[in-house]
C-alpha cells in the first residue's frame, strides 16, 4: 500500500500525553496514512498507554510501526529513526506530548497535491493549563530562501517542522544528520535548509497543531546548559551550511546580530548564576558591534537594551539582578491576570 503520509512521531517521557496524541492521530479524516513511533528508551509507561490507544483502533493496526531505540538518543535523531523507516510522499512530524485537529493531515496534503508543493504551512494554537488556548500564525512570504533568511533572522514565523507537510523529495536535497545530544534548535536548523531547498511553499490560513505549553518535561520548559550549547552548535552548522552554498559573506551580518538576539533571549531566560556566568562572554566580539550600532539598539526593547549593555561592560551580577527583576515582574502580572 502507498501512504499518502507518514506521520513521525518521537516517544519519550509522555505518559501524561500520548494518550490525547495516538487519539488525535489515529481519528485523522485522511485514510491512507502511515504511523511511525520511535520509543527513545522513554522511563516510564508511555508505550504502554500508546499499544493500548492503538488496540482501539483496530482499522489502523497495520499502519503503525513502534520502533525501540536501544538507548535514549534524544528526538533528532528519533526523527531520523522514523524518516528512515517511512516510506509516504509527504511527512508530518508531531511531537508526543502534541496533539492535532482530526482534519489535518487531509487538508494539508490535499492542498499539497492541488499545488504540487514542497512545503505546506498552516497556523499554531498554544495550548496552555487550564485549556486556555491562543492562535499564533506562522507568517509565510517571498521565496523559500527568503523564508529560510527570516528563520535565520527569527522573524515572525515558526521554526518547527510540527505544524508543516514536506514533501518526500525534499529530504535528498539537505543534510538530515545532527551532532550528538543536538535536542535544542535542531527544527530551526532543520527548516533552514528545507526552505532554502524548496521551489513551492503554500500556506493554509487554520491551527490544526496543538502545541502544549504544560508539559514541565518538555524540552523547552526551562533554560539550561543544554540549550547554550546547542545554541553554539546551531550557529557553527549554520555558518557551516552558508559557506557550503557560497554565499556566507552576503549573510554574514544577518547571522552575526541573529546571534545576539539569541545570547540575549538566553540570558533573559536562564535562572542559574553559574550558566550565567560559564557563558557570559558567548558572542562577545558581535556583542561589542551590535551594541555600537543605534538602529540596533532602537529594534530591541528596553530590557534587551540593558541586558546586553550589561553582558558588554562585563557587569554579571547587575545581569543576574536584571533577569531577577523581570522574572518578579512577569510571575506577578501573570498573578493579577488569574
Amino acid at each position: 500500500m502507498k501512504y499518502a503520509v507518514s506521520v513521525l512521531i518521537p516517544v519519550y517521557n509522555v505518559s501524561a500525553h500520548i494518550e490525547k496524541c495516538a487519539h488525535s492521530l489515529f481519528n485523522q479524516t485522511l485514510e491512507n496514512v502511515e504511523y511511525i513511533f520511535v520509543d527513545d528508551m522513554s522511563p516510564d509507561d508511555s508505550v504502554a498507554k500508546l499499544n493500548a490507544v492503538i488496540e482501539q483502533y483496530p482499522a489502523r493496526k497495520n499502519d503503525i510501526k513502534i520502533i525501540k531505540h536501544s538507548i535514549n538518543s534524544g528526538q533528532a535523531c528519533a526523527r531520523m529513526t522514523a524518516f528512515n523507516a517511512s516510506s509516504a510522499e509527504y511527512l508530518s512530524f508531531v511531537d508526543s506530548d502534541d496533539f492535532i485537529d482530526t482534519d489535518m493531515l487531509k487538508t494539508l496534503y490535499k492542498t499539497a497535491i492541488k499545488n504540487n508543493a514542497d512545503i505546506v504551512v498552516s497556523d499554531i494554537r498554544f495550548v496552555y493549563d487550564g485549556g486556555e488556548t491562543l492562535i499564533k500564525p506562522d507568517n509565510i512570504s517571498g521565496t523559500g530562501k527568503r523564508q529560510a533568511i527570516k528563520l535565520v533572522e527569527g522573524k515572525d514565523c515558526f521554526n518547527a517542522v510540527w505544524n508543516k507537510l514536506i514533501k518526500r523529495d525534499l529530504f535528498a536535497k539537505i543534510d538530515i544528520t545532527f551532532p550528538k545530544n543536538f535536542t535544542f534548535q535542531e527544527d530551526r536548523y532543520f527548516m533552514i535548509q528545507l526552505y532554502f531547498n524548496a521551489n513551492t511553499i503554500v500556506k493554509v490560513d487554520k491551527a490544526f497543531y496543538n502545541y502544549v505549553r504544560y508539559n514541565v518535561n518538555a524540552t523547552t520548559a526551562k533554560t539550561t546548559a543544554i540549550h547554550f550549547e546547542n545554541t553554539i552548535t546551531f550557529w557553527h552548522l549554520i555558518e557551516q551550511f552558508f559557506q557550503q552554498q557560497g554565499i556566507y559573506d552576503n549573510y554574514e551580518m544577518i547571522v552575526s546580530k541573529a546571534k545576539v538576539k539569541n545570547k540575549i533571549g538566553l540570558m533573559m531566560s536562564t535562572k542559574s548564576f553559574s550558566l550565567r556566568k560559564k557563558y557570559f562572554n558567548l558572542f562577545r566580539k558581535e556583542e561589542i558591534y551590535w551594541s555600537q550600532q543605534p538602529q540596533f539598539m532602537q529594534e530591541i526593547k528596553l530590557g534587551e537594551k540593558l541586558m546586553l549593555s550589561f553582558s558588554v561592560k562585563r557587569q554579571l551580577r547587575l545581569s543576574y539582578l536584571l533577569y531577577l527583576f523581570i522574572a518578579i515582574k512577569t510571575k506577578f502580572r501573570k498573578k493579577r491576570l488569574l
